[in-house]
Protein backbone atom coordinates (compact mmCIF):
# COMPACT_ATOMS: atom_id res chain seq x y z
CA UNK A 1 0.00 0.00 0.00
CA UNK A 2 2.78 2.27 1.10
CA UNK A 3 4.74 1.93 -2.21
CA UNK A 4 1.60 2.30 -3.99
CA UNK A 5 1.08 5.56 -2.07
CA UNK A 6 4.70 6.79 -3.16
CA UNK A 7 3.99 6.00 -6.98
CA UNK A 8 0.72 7.61 -7.28
CA UNK A 9 1.97 10.84 -5.85
CA UNK A 10 5.20 11.04 -7.47
CA UNK A 11 2.72 11.25 -10.55
CA UNK A 12 2.58 15.07 -9.89
CA UNK A 13 6.19 15.32 -10.00
CA UNK A 14 6.81 17.35 -13.38
CA UNK A 15 10.16 15.74 -15.25
CA UNK A 16 10.74 12.78 -13.21
CA UNK A 17 12.50 11.34 -15.87
CA UNK A 18 15.31 13.86 -15.25
CA UNK A 19 16.22 11.13 -12.64
CA UNK A 20 17.41 8.70 -15.55
CA UNK A 21 20.27 7.44 -15.19
CA UNK A 22 21.68 10.10 -12.19
CA UNK A 23 23.54 9.18 -9.27
CA UNK A 24 21.68 10.27 -6.54
CA UNK A 25 23.94 10.55 -2.79
CA UNK A 26 21.22 10.92 0.17
CA UNK A 27 22.68 12.11 3.52
CA UNK A 28 20.34 10.73 6.44
CA UNK A 29 19.21 7.77 4.36
CA UNK A 30 18.48 6.00 7.36
CA UNK A 31 15.74 8.80 8.43
CA UNK A 32 11.59 9.11 6.93
CA UNK A 33 12.65 10.77 4.04
CA UNK A 34 15.81 8.93 3.27
CA UNK A 35 14.29 5.38 3.00
CA UNK A 36 10.76 6.99 1.20
CA UNK A 37 12.79 8.21 -1.57
CA UNK A 38 14.77 4.62 -1.70
CA UNK A 39 11.91 3.06 -1.41
CA UNK A 40 10.66 5.22 -4.80
CA UNK A 41 13.63 4.68 -6.39
CA UNK A 42 13.54 1.24 -6.70
CA UNK A 43 10.45 0.87 -7.77
CA UNK A 44 11.61 3.29 -10.54
CA UNK A 45 14.73 1.57 -11.17
CA UNK A 46 12.81 -2.21 -11.27
CA UNK A 47 9.38 -1.47 -12.89
CA UNK A 48 10.06 1.88 -14.83
CA UNK A 49 14.01 0.89 -15.97
CA UNK A 50 15.16 4.82 -14.45
CA UNK A 51 18.60 3.65 -13.60
CA UNK A 52 19.38 5.63 -10.79
CA UNK A 53 22.26 4.80 -8.59
CA UNK A 54 22.35 5.73 -4.94
CA UNK A 55 24.97 6.36 -2.51
CA UNK A 56 23.51 6.05 0.81
CA UNK A 57 24.95 7.84 3.72
CA UNK A 58 24.78 5.96 7.14
CA UNK A 59 26.71 6.89 10.60
CA UNK A 60 27.57 3.16 10.93
CA UNK A 61 27.82 -0.14 9.39
CA UNK A 62 25.06 -1.20 11.72
CA UNK A 63 22.90 0.86 10.15
CA UNK A 64 23.42 -1.20 7.07
CA UNK A 65 21.91 -4.20 8.43
CA UNK A 66 19.11 -2.82 10.69
CA UNK A 67 17.51 -0.63 8.04
CA UNK A 68 18.97 -1.88 4.45
CA UNK A 69 19.69 -5.73 5.06
CA UNK A 70 17.02 -6.40 2.51
CA UNK A 71 18.85 -4.06 -0.67
CA UNK A 72 22.20 -3.99 0.80
CA UNK A 73 23.22 -6.35 -2.28
CA UNK A 74 21.84 -4.61 -5.07
CA UNK A 75 24.02 -2.95 -8.04
CA UNK A 76 21.98 0.28 -7.86
CA UNK A 77 23.05 0.89 -4.65
CA UNK A 78 26.35 1.86 -2.69
CA UNK A 79 26.82 3.15 0.91
CA UNK A 80 29.39 5.71 2.22
CA UNK A 81 29.71 4.97 6.11
CA UNK A 82 30.58 8.28 7.83
CA UNK A 83 29.19 11.76 10.23
CA UNK A 84 27.82 14.20 8.29
CA UNK A 85 29.49 16.37 10.35
CA UNK A 86 33.00 15.29 8.92
CA UNK A 87 33.94 16.13 5.29
CA UNK A 88 32.62 13.75 2.93
CA UNK A 89 35.65 11.95 1.05
CA UNK A 90 33.35 10.45 -1.47
CA UNK A 91 35.68 9.48 -4.87
CA UNK A 92 33.24 9.37 -7.80
CA UNK A 93 30.14 11.44 -10.10
CA UNK A 94 27.51 12.90 -8.21
CA UNK A 95 24.74 14.50 -10.23
CA UNK A 96 22.25 15.14 -7.06
CA UNK A 97 23.07 15.84 -3.35
CA UNK A 98 19.64 15.28 -0.76
CA UNK A 99 21.12 17.02 2.19
CA UNK A 100 18.41 15.29 5.21
CA UNK A 101 20.41 14.27 7.88
CA UNK A 102 19.00 15.79 11.00
CA UNK A 103 17.69 15.28 14.45
CA UNK A 104 13.84 15.38 13.54
CA UNK A 105 12.37 14.97 17.09
CA UNK A 106 11.60 16.62 20.64
CA UNK A 107 13.71 14.32 22.76
CA UNK A 108 16.31 14.96 20.77
CA UNK A 109 16.69 18.38 21.01
CA UNK A 110 16.55 18.75 24.67
CA UNK A 111 18.78 15.66 25.29
CA UNK A 112 21.51 16.07 21.96
CA UNK A 113 21.21 20.08 21.22
CA UNK A 114 24.96 20.27 20.50
CA UNK A 115 24.92 17.32 18.26
CA UNK A 116 21.55 18.71 16.92
CA UNK A 117 23.61 21.97 15.71
CA UNK A 118 26.56 20.32 14.28
CA UNK A 119 24.52 17.80 12.09
CA UNK A 120 22.20 20.76 10.64
CA UNK A 121 24.78 23.00 10.00
CA UNK A 122 28.52 21.32 9.75
CA UNK A 123 26.25 18.58 7.73
CA UNK A 124 24.78 21.15 5.49
CA UNK A 125 28.59 22.98 5.24
CA UNK A 126 30.25 19.42 4.08
CA UNK A 127 27.62 18.72 1.66
CA UNK A 128 27.66 22.16 -0.39
CA UNK A 129 31.48 21.20 -0.34
CA UNK A 130 30.95 18.22 -1.73
CA UNK A 131 28.41 19.49 -4.39
CA UNK A 132 30.89 22.00 -5.42
CA UNK A 133 33.76 19.26 -6.12
CA UNK A 134 31.29 16.88 -7.81
CA UNK A 135 29.42 19.98 -9.47
CA UNK A 136 25.92 18.40 -8.53
CA UNK A 137 22.51 20.24 -7.56
CA UNK A 138 21.83 19.93 -3.51
CA UNK A 139 18.36 19.71 -2.40
CA UNK A 140 18.55 20.93 1.15
CA UNK A 141 15.27 19.10 3.33
CA UNK A 142 14.79 22.33 5.48
CA UNK A 143 11.73 22.97 7.78
CA UNK A 144 8.64 25.06 8.91
CA UNK A 145 10.17 25.23 12.16
CA UNK A 146 13.06 28.28 10.45
CA UNK A 147 9.86 30.59 10.60
CA UNK A 148 9.61 30.60 14.22
CA UNK A 149 6.09 32.01 16.28
CA UNK A 150 3.64 33.12 13.73
CA UNK A 151 2.67 36.63 14.97
CA UNK A 152 0.36 37.58 11.51
CA UNK A 153 -2.26 35.15 12.48
CA UNK A 154 -1.86 34.16 8.23
CA UNK A 155 0.14 30.73 6.99
CA UNK A 156 3.70 31.53 6.09
CA UNK A 157 4.48 32.25 3.10
CA UNK A 158 8.63 31.95 2.16
CA UNK A 159 9.11 35.57 2.56
CA UNK A 160 7.99 35.63 6.12
CA UNK A 161 9.69 35.09 9.09
CA UNK A 162 7.88 34.90 12.67
CA UNK A 163 9.75 35.21 16.13
CA UNK A 164 12.85 32.95 17.28
CA UNK A 165 14.67 33.67 20.96
CA UNK A 166 17.83 32.28 20.11
CA UNK A 167 18.66 31.89 23.91
CA UNK A 168 16.79 29.04 24.79
CA UNK A 169 17.87 25.10 24.24
CA UNK A 170 14.98 24.98 22.14
CA UNK A 171 16.41 26.80 19.33
CA UNK A 172 19.31 25.04 18.68
CA UNK A 173 16.53 23.04 16.20
CA UNK A 174 15.34 26.14 14.37
CA UNK A 175 17.73 28.22 14.57
CA UNK A 176 20.68 25.55 12.70
CA UNK A 177 17.98 24.75 10.08
CA UNK A 178 17.58 28.86 9.38
CA UNK A 179 21.77 28.99 9.18
CA UNK A 180 21.90 26.26 6.86
CA UNK A 181 19.69 27.94 4.76
CA UNK A 182 21.68 31.05 4.95
CA UNK A 183 25.16 29.22 4.30
CA UNK A 184 23.26 27.62 0.94
CA UNK A 185 23.16 31.83 0.23
CA UNK A 186 26.46 32.15 0.81
CA UNK A 187 27.83 29.09 -0.74
CA UNK A 188 25.78 29.73 -4.04
CA UNK A 189 27.09 33.88 -3.75
CA UNK A 190 30.68 32.96 -3.06
CA UNK A 191 30.89 29.68 -5.29
CA UNK A 192 28.81 29.07 -7.41
CA UNK A 193 26.85 26.59 -5.42
CA UNK A 194 23.28 24.71 -7.30
CA UNK A 195 21.34 24.40 -4.38
CA UNK A 196 17.31 25.05 -3.95
CA UNK A 197 15.38 24.54 -0.46
CA UNK A 198 12.44 22.71 0.65
CA UNK A 199 10.63 23.65 4.27
CA UNK A 200 8.57 20.74 5.10
CA UNK A 201 5.64 20.60 7.46
CA UNK A 202 5.39 18.12 10.08
CA UNK A 203 5.60 14.71 8.20
CA UNK A 204 3.74 11.43 9.30
CA UNK A 205 4.07 7.63 7.55
CA UNK A 206 4.70 4.02 7.73
CA UNK A 207 8.84 4.87 7.60
CA UNK A 208 8.21 7.15 10.88
CA UNK A 209 11.05 5.73 13.61
CA UNK A 210 9.49 4.19 16.77
CA UNK A 211 11.26 6.61 18.80
CA UNK A 212 10.34 9.34 17.52
CA UNK A 213 9.12 11.63 19.96
CA UNK A 214 7.00 14.29 18.14
CA UNK A 215 2.96 14.19 19.50
CA UNK A 216 1.56 12.37 15.61
CA UNK A 217 4.55 9.44 15.61
CA UNK A 218 3.70 9.07 19.61
CA UNK A 219 -0.39 8.96 18.56
CA UNK A 220 0.70 6.24 16.08
CA UNK A 221 3.04 4.52 18.28
CA UNK A 222 -0.03 4.31 20.92
CA UNK A 223 -2.58 2.64 18.36
CA UNK A 224 0.59 0.49 17.26
CA UNK A 225 0.70 -0.83 20.53
CA UNK A 226 -3.15 -1.17 20.98
CA UNK A 227 -2.93 2.11 23.12
CA UNK A 228 -5.13 5.03 23.84
CA UNK A 229 -3.84 7.78 22.31
CA UNK A 230 -2.10 10.40 25.21
CA UNK A 231 -2.40 14.02 24.35
CA UNK A 232 0.33 15.91 26.44
CA UNK A 233 -1.33 19.18 26.16
CA UNK A 234 -4.72 21.10 25.85
CA UNK A 235 -4.41 20.30 21.73
CA UNK A 236 -4.65 23.75 20.85
CA UNK A 237 -1.96 24.04 18.51
CA UNK A 238 -2.69 24.64 14.71
CA UNK A 239 -0.05 22.96 12.30
CA UNK A 240 0.62 21.86 8.62
CA UNK A 241 1.48 18.00 8.43
CA UNK A 242 2.19 15.96 5.33
CA UNK A 243 1.71 12.49 4.19
CA UNK A 244 5.48 11.40 3.46
CA UNK A 245 4.56 10.28 -0.26
CA UNK A 246 3.00 13.69 -0.78
CA UNK A 247 6.32 14.75 0.80
CA UNK A 248 8.73 12.72 -1.73
CA UNK A 249 6.76 14.07 -4.47
CA UNK A 250 6.92 17.49 -3.43
CA UNK A 251 10.87 17.58 -2.66
CA UNK A 252 11.89 15.63 -6.00
CA UNK A 253 9.78 18.34 -7.45
CA UNK A 254 11.82 21.18 -5.97
CA UNK A 255 15.04 19.43 -6.58
CA UNK A 256 14.25 18.75 -10.63
CA UNK A 257 12.51 21.37 -11.33
CA UNK A 258 13.32 24.43 -8.96
CA UNK A 259 14.98 27.51 -9.26
CA UNK A 260 18.75 27.80 -8.09
CA UNK A 261 18.38 29.78 -4.51
CA UNK A 262 14.94 29.53 -3.97
CA UNK A 263 13.13 28.08 -1.32
CA UNK A 264 9.67 26.34 -1.29
CA UNK A 265 6.48 25.60 0.88
CA UNK A 266 5.23 22.26 0.96
CA UNK A 267 1.97 21.65 2.62
CA UNK A 268 -1.49 20.44 1.77
CA UNK A 269 -5.22 22.55 2.54
CA UNK A 270 -6.71 19.20 3.71
CA UNK A 271 -3.68 18.24 6.30
CA UNK A 272 -4.11 21.86 8.15
CA UNK A 273 -5.68 20.76 11.85
CA UNK A 274 -5.15 21.33 15.36
CA UNK A 275 -3.74 18.64 17.66
CA UNK A 276 -6.50 17.36 19.23
CA UNK A 277 -8.43 17.30 16.50
CA UNK A 278 -5.38 15.02 15.17
CA UNK A 279 -5.43 12.82 17.98
CA UNK A 280 -9.11 12.45 17.94
CA UNK A 281 -9.07 11.78 14.16
CA UNK A 282 -6.46 8.74 14.75
CA UNK A 283 -8.33 7.49 17.77
CA UNK A 284 -11.65 7.11 15.30
CA UNK A 285 -9.36 5.39 12.85
CA UNK A 286 -8.31 2.90 15.42
CA UNK A 287 -11.16 2.89 17.48
CA UNK A 288 -9.09 3.57 21.00
CA UNK A 289 -9.75 6.46 22.97
CA UNK A 290 -8.09 10.05 24.10
CA UNK A 291 -6.43 10.38 27.19
CA UNK A 292 -4.66 13.20 28.81
CA UNK A 293 -1.01 12.90 30.46
CA UNK A 294 1.83 15.45 31.57
CA UNK A 295 4.73 15.36 29.99
CA UNK A 296 8.00 14.90 31.55
CA UNK A 297 10.74 17.58 32.00
CA UNK A 298 12.74 16.05 28.92
CA UNK A 299 9.86 16.07 26.98
CA UNK A 300 8.69 19.76 28.45
CA UNK A 301 11.58 21.07 27.10
CA UNK A 302 12.03 19.49 23.67
CA UNK A 303 8.52 20.98 22.98
CA UNK A 304 7.78 23.40 19.79
CA UNK A 305 7.15 27.23 21.14
CA UNK A 306 4.79 27.62 18.44
CA UNK A 307 1.22 27.15 18.52
CA UNK A 308 -0.18 28.27 14.94
CA UNK A 309 2.57 26.81 12.05
CA UNK A 310 0.58 26.90 8.40
CA UNK A 311 2.61 26.71 5.38
CA UNK A 312 1.17 28.45 2.31
CA UNK A 313 2.30 26.32 -0.55
CA UNK A 314 1.04 28.12 -3.19
CA UNK A 315 4.52 28.92 -4.71
CA UNK A 316 5.01 25.30 -5.37
CA UNK A 317 2.07 25.14 -6.62
CA UNK A 318 2.06 28.21 -9.43
CA UNK A 319 5.78 27.59 -10.33
CA UNK A 320 6.47 24.14 -10.17
CA UNK A 321 2.33 22.52 -10.47
CA UNK A 322 3.23 20.59 -7.55
CA UNK A 323 -0.23 19.19 -5.86
CA UNK A 324 -0.37 16.94 -3.27
CA UNK A 325 -2.78 13.73 -3.69
CA UNK A 326 -3.45 12.91 0.31
CA UNK A 327 -5.63 13.97 3.07
CA UNK A 328 -4.88 13.51 6.17
CA UNK A 329 -7.54 11.12 7.25
CA UNK A 330 -6.42 9.07 3.91
CA UNK A 331 -2.68 9.48 4.97
CA UNK A 332 -3.58 8.70 8.52
CA UNK A 333 -5.32 5.42 7.74
CA UNK A 334 -2.32 3.85 5.67
CA UNK A 335 -0.33 4.58 8.16
CA UNK A 336 -1.88 2.83 10.79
Amino acid sequence: MYLEDLVLASKNTKNLDKLKGKIVFISGAAGQVGKSLVSLFIYLNDVCGYGIKMVLNTRSESRIETTFSTIKERKDVKFYIGDVTNPIEYEGKLDYIISAASNTHPRAYAEFPIETVLTNVDGAKNMFELAIKKNARVLNVSTVEVYGDNLTGRPFKEDDMGYLNPNTTRACYNESKRLAETLSQAYIAEKGLDSVTVRLPRLFGPETKADDSKALSQFISNVRNRENIVLKSEGTQFFSYLYAPDAISGLLSVMLNGETGEAYNLSSDDCNIKLKDLAETIAKIANVEVVFENPDATESAGFSRANYAILDSSKIRNKLGWVPTFDIETGLSHTI
